[in-house]
């Protein structure tokens, strides 16, 4: 789904870039490992050429804390030649449509 080319800013990471497959890779298995129990839903997909809008419903519960946690992360993609180049996280829809151009 990723180009080897392709840059992801996880808000968690203050929007630190990480480039590329492994780079993703390494970014996205350090997330999960910080879970206990999580459970993972798209809910909204707004789709308008390359730019694609997806907000995901995150349940869980943390590893070292044991804290429940229930958010929405919107991920800001863009895509070229059907694979992913761009994905920069917001925790704010509204923003992540405005970055995208998406807003009416």
């Amino acid at each position: 789904m990723l180009t080897p080319e392709s840059v992801w800013f996880p808000f968690e990471d203050n929007h630190t870039p990480t480039y590329g497959i492994e780079g993703a890779r390494r970014t996205g298995n350090r997330c999960l490992d910080a879970w206990a129990e999580v459970r993972s839903d798209l809910e909204d997909l707004v789709d308008e050429g390359e730019n694609v809008v997806a907000t995901i419903h995150l349940t869980g519960r943390g590893k070292l804390s044991g804290a429940n946690v229930d958010v929405r992360i919107h991920f800001h993609f863009k895509v070229r030649d059907g694979k992913i180049v761009y994905t920069y996280e917001y925790e704010e829809k509204a923003a992540a449509l405005e970055a995208a151009g998406l807003t009416a």
